[in-house]
């Protein structure tokens, strides 16, 4: 068995002489004497000051353990020396309860003290832990006692007995099934309840670290040890509501569980410090720096001094240079010290183990050091309950067990000494926070500051204005970009430091283009070298972008429901000599959903004659404000303005592109819509004249007039209740848009006599196109062709896109529809409608028919998939023919759309 087999580990290595290091003392019979040993083999350690004569020295290490002894032997013949005596490990007292496993769990015990505190008896049934986890087994013998008891919930109550507003939540509360079904069907809450407070010297198991705390499980993850944020925020607001209903207890909460950056969680973590909760959380096993990389709740402890982060030291290792294991999580901004959390044995449910194991597993990670930490703070609160949740993380941090190697991993580098930290409970500690800025001002944030005797920032000392004992102000610092701030302070040793990065970057505005993708502007200190901007998306879930800061924007995908924040990374010089990067804070966050956005009407300005007053009336949807936020190189000396109403106006001196950048914005909405717009100047004979006037619901778009210099081909095209003139000639695009059509028809054509015209009237009700094309032959490429449309609208309606993207099938079928086979056989459909109008019958039928028939197919995907397959070979085949005729390049080119 595992126990018998450490358990002669243990006893073969207790029976060795327990020396401290390699050291020597050495009595002369008269001080010179010391001065005439061998300095290779022996070296004098100056600094060990002993009475009487005594010396201390440090043997080589060259030297084998026979040597040693053999020369140890020779200093006690030399007649100058009175005596010799081999330096060893003088260890307190110590109480090993009784549980039956408990040599597998002294080791790690006796390295943080837990065996010396012990000795002090203290009671910690005032104070609740509660466990937030996957449950707990009610029925372990080792955990039994010491379960909470909600005495107004009767047993299996399926009512809400004691009006907390919490059915049955007689020993927990379960959020995901809004009951008190509590029961571990995972093992690991029953684990870290055991580490707390199994019952300890009740001949039985294992000792939690304080023997008879209250446990109280709040379940929130599953058989698979799956759960989601909103139940893990469900279960701290439990807590809350809990010591509303019992406040004479103190409660901690105790967080062996991890996700990604969260809001949520920080807000509930926030509120439960404010309600006098002390939160401990372990740091996550990814073996990475979660100052850069965020674990959520771990990384509440970087601004919140109620809240506190564990990592996981490898106490299988030698205590002098004692390292974390490889996969803890660390960080000197996050994590503050180190507790045991490898081959850590504890409870685990007796259902889920073998008759064997009798209801015990060993476990690592950091869910293990988290709540040994958890234990150790309910004996300090039994021991002082006037501490408050801010000092007791400023006990337990000043009182580690220093550790050199892990400065630059940990807040406070060492491991917890439980005895240490109960001797010392009454002793006002001061911790530091962080700093904080405010209208350019920064603020040291920190418990009980106004012990501090001095500060260095950057080793230059500070004057500083005392504000209370939680902040202290240290003005304006312009060139501040990062490093560390250390405070002499009486209690701490060897000092108090913290790190700070800058302030966060700042999101200024969030807009949409037209083609329905997001452009993020921030403004950064100068301090900052690069940002990362974290999206959240609907389901939760997050990704990262990385962007230079001289940027100052970024251009996003984002979809309904999601969120953009931004922080930013700052190079500077640690406490320990050390280049590392810095992250700053958060930005605000910016969200898409649920917000108006303006619509632009309006989408092209054309040509305008240079030298001539120009003037356009810009159009939007849920737009109250217009702003010109740019022009381009070709209007930077014109007279461009725009004002309130949606005038643009000016005079074009330059025959340049002038491209115009409108902000829309709405005083509902946080977000704005940017049109890129471009206005050319031109000859006064090459001026395409459009007018446009309005009469109730008549629209007029009279003397479209343009020199026929190519053959022309025109088209009025509607989708989603929009519709767009579009023409092409010469290799210029022009455009006027209508707004909701509901008819409209040809009132005169005119054409010269010795032209050739070919003119269509397209209409199915859904999509609508008007086509002339002039021939060649006869064809007057000086004459004028003016074209009078009347149309008729009603009820103005919304903007989008222009260009009919439908083809329901085809796009099931091909998976995107803008994929090259759905773009040809819309090349098809249009060509179709252009040489057959009657064909437009047949294309209504397939609009009207294939939408329910595509929506069956999603539904049924296994009994659509043959139909699918067949409706595939069939579409297969006019792509094939689209694209052996060129649909490209053929007689029928369909303009390019804006």
């Amino acid at each position: 068995m595992k126990k018998a087999w450490l358990g002669f580990i243990l006893g073969c290595t207790l029976s060795l002489q327990a020396h401290a290091g390699d050291r020597i003392m050495v009595q002369f019979t008269q001080l010179a004497a010391q001065h005439q040993l061998n300095p290779t083999l022996l070296t004098l350690l100056t600094e060990q000051k002993q009475a009487k004569g005594i010396a201390v020295y440090e043997l080589s290490d060259d030297l084998s353990e026979h040597q040693k002894l053999a020369l140890i032997q020779q200093l006690r013949l030399n007649p100058d020396v009175n005596w010799v005596e081999r330096d060893q490990i003088v260890k307190g007292p110590q109480f090993i309860p009784n549980d039956s496993l408990i040599d597998f769990q002294i080791p790690w015990q006796s390295l943080i003290k837990l065996d010396q505190a012990w000795l002090q008896g203290i009671d910690c049934s005032p104070v609740v832990v509660s466990i937030i986890d996957s449950g707990l087994d009610l029925e372990h013998p080792d955990l039994v006692e010491n379960i909470w008891l909600n005495e107004g919930e009767a047993p299996n109550s399926s009512v809400d007995m004691d009006s907390n507003g919490y059915i049955g939540d007689r020993h927990g509360w379960n959020p995901v099934s809004q009951n008190g079904s509590v029961a571990d069907l995972f093992g690991h809450g029953t684990h870290v309840a055991g580490l707390i407070g199994a019952v300890g010297n009740n001949a039985l198991g294992v000792a939690g670290s304080c023997w008879n705390v209250k446990l109280l499980p709040v379940k929130f993850l599953d058989r698979f040890g799956n759960g989601s944020i909103s139940n893990a925020v469900q279960a701290i607001y439990y807590v809350m509501d809990i010591k509303k209903q019992f406040p004479a207890f103190k409660f901690i909460i105790n967080n062996s569980w991890g996700a990604g950056a969260s809001s949520a969680i920080d807000l509930a973590v926030s509120d439960a410090t404010q309600a006098g909760i002390f939160v401990v959380n372990a740091a996550g096993n990814s073996g990475m720096d979660i100052n850069l990389n965020l674990v959520y709740p771990a990384q509440t402890a970087s601004k919140n001094l109620a809240s506190l982060t564990i990592a996981n030291a490898d106490t299988t290792k030698d205590l002098d240079n004692l390292p974390l294991h490889s996969r803890s999580n660390y960080g000197d901004q996050v994590v503050s010290f180190a507790a045991p959390g490898t081959n850590i044995l504890s409870t685990w449910p007796t259902a889920l183990t073998t008759s064997s194991e009798q209801g015990y597993q060993f476990q690592d990670g950091t869910s293990m050091a988290a709540p040994i930490v958890s234990g150790i703070a309910a004996m300090l609160w039994s021991a002082n309950p006037t501490l408050t949740p801010q000092g007791l993380r400023a006990n337990l941090e000043a009182t580690v067990q220093r550790i050199d190697s892990l400065k630059p991993k940990l807040k406070a580098p060492g491991l917890v000494d439980a005895n240490q930290a109960l001797n010392s409970v009454h002793y006002p500690f001061v911790a530091l926070s962080h700093l904080q800025v405010e209208e350019g001002n920064y603020y040291i944030v920190g418990h009980k500051l106004d012990l501090v005797q001095s500060f260095m920032l950057n080793h230059q000392p500070l004057d500083i204005t005392q504000v209370n004992s939680t902040r202290v102000s240290l003005g304006r610092l312009d060139q501040l970009r990062c490093g560390w701030l250390e405070a002499a302070a009486p209690n701490n040793n060897p000092g108090l430091y913290l790190d700070w990065s800058p302030a966060p970057p700042q999101i200024q505005t969030l807009t949409r283009s037209l083609d329905d993708e997001y452009v993020l502007s921030w403004q950064a200190d100068e301090a900052v070298d690069r940002v990362e901007i974290v999206v959240t998306q609907a389901d939760g879930s997050q990704y990262s972008l990385a962007q230079p800061t001289a940027t100052q924007t970024a251009t996003l995908n984002l979809l309904e429901g999601e969120s953009v924040r931004i922080r930013g990374f700052s190079l500077c010089v640690d406490r320990h000599g050390q280049e590392v990067e810095r992250a700053s804070d958060f930005s605000a966050t910016k969200s898409v959903g649920d917000i108006i956005t303006p619509t632009w009407i309006t989408l092209a300005l054309g040509q305008v004659e240079l030298g001539l007053p120009f003037q356009f009336k810009l159009q939007t949807q849920d737009a109250d404000v217009l702003t010109l936020q740019s022009l381009g190189a070709g209007c930077q000396n014109d007279e461009v303005t725009l004002d309130q109403d949606g005038i643009l106006q000016g005079i074009k001196s330059s025959p340049e592109d002038c491209n115009l950048s409108i902000l829309a914005e709405s005083s509902l909405s946080q977000l704005g819509r940017v049109q890129n717009l471009k206005l050319s100047g031109i000859e006064s004979e090459q001026l395409w004249r459009t007018f446009v006037s309005t009469e109730a619901d008549d629209r007029f778009l009279q003397n479209l007039t343009f020199k026929a210099s190519t053959p022309l081909s025109m088209q009025l095209l509607k989708k989603q209740s929009r519709y767009g003139l579009f023409w092409q000639t010469d290799e210029r695009l022009f455009e006027v848009e209508l707004r909701a059509l509901n008819r409209f028809s040809i009132v005169d054509l005119i054409w010269p006599e010795s032209g050739e015209s070919v003119a269509g009237l397209v209409n199915n009700g859904e999509y609508a196109r008007f086509i002339v094309e002039a021939g060649s032959a006869g064809f007057d490429y000086q004459q004028d062709y003016q074209l009078d449309l009347l149309v008729n609208s009603a009820s103005p309606e919304g903007v989008s896109s222009y260009s009919d993207t439908r083809c329901f099938i085809a796009s099931h079928v091909y998976g995107d529809t803008k994929s090259d086979e759905v773009r040809l056989l819309r090349k098809v459909r249009d060509w179709m409608q252009n040489q057959w109008p009657g064909s437009s019958v047949l294309v209504n039928f397939y609009y009207k028919k294939s939408p329910v028939w595509v929506e069956w197919a999603k539904n049924n995907p296994t009994l659509s998939k043959p139909i699918t397959g067949v409706v595939k070979i069939w579409l297969d085949s006019f792509v094939w023919l689209a694209d052996w005729f060129e649909w490209e390049t053929s007689s029928y080119n369909q303009p390019p759309l804006i």
